[in-house]
């Protein structure tokens, strides 16, 4: 990890499969070289990624947005502070809608909850549980 960097991570079950972009948003502060990064959401609905620290000098005041999609779909974008050597913000996705239809091509039955991961129940469907 680089001078600057954070670990940042989250379990958000209802995404598991997805991914997640991180894009730095400078608010006044300096940028650092790379002003994205991503990560794949594995089956448990769990990411971590290397992101900005915002409070660091080099890059304060800034935020970092970030997107959790599922497919071609982004269903949620939240704006995070971030602070120190890692941080967990689980919490920052909290408000973010289930995302319906499909996964990979893989139709998604049910009324599901945030807090529920779709599980194959054969090749082509799958259910919340």
């Amino acid at each position: 990890m680089s001078a600057g960097q954070s670990t940042v991570s989250a379990t958000i079950p209802a995404y598991a499969g997805g991914s997640v972009v991180a894009s730095f948003e400078p608010q006044g502060g300096g940028e650092p070289a790379i002003l994205s990064t991503s990560s794949t959401i594995d089956a448990a609905g769990h990411f971590s990624l290397l992101a900005w620290d915002n409070s660091n000098a080099l890059y304060a005041p800034s935020t970092t947005v970030f997107l959790i999609s599922v497919g071609m779909n982004t269903y949620y974008a939240t704006k995070v502070s971030i602070a120190g050597t890692s941080q967990d913000i689980s919490s920052a996705f909290s408000a973010a809608p289930v995302p319906s239809g499909s996964i990979g091509g893989v139709a998604i039955t049910g009324t599901p909850t945030l807090d529920q991961k779709p599980t194959a129940t054969s090749a082509n469907t799958a259910t919340w549980q």
